[in-house]
């Protein structure tokens, strides 16, 4: 997702979250949108997400990484 996208992200609005740590991926309801801009080492600029599992638990996620 690119940066602008990430910076329009709403509380309840449904993301596409990636395979990670053996974890299938799952669409998950964002509930919380950070605001301070991070750029990584390739040169991608993120802000810190949190998505709720449906039923489960919340993560955290770069927003670069979401769908």
């Amino acid at each position: 997702m690119n940066i602008n996208k990430a910076k329009a992200l709403q509380v309840g609005q449904q993301v596409g979250c990636p395979t990670d740590r053996g974890d299938s991926a799952y669409q998950g309801n964002v509930t919380w949108v950070g605001e301070h801009t991070s750029t990584n080492i390739y040169g991608h600029e993120y802000i810190w997400v949190e998505v709720q599992r449906p039923g489960s638990h919340k993560s955290m996620w770069p927003s670069n990484r979401l769908g």
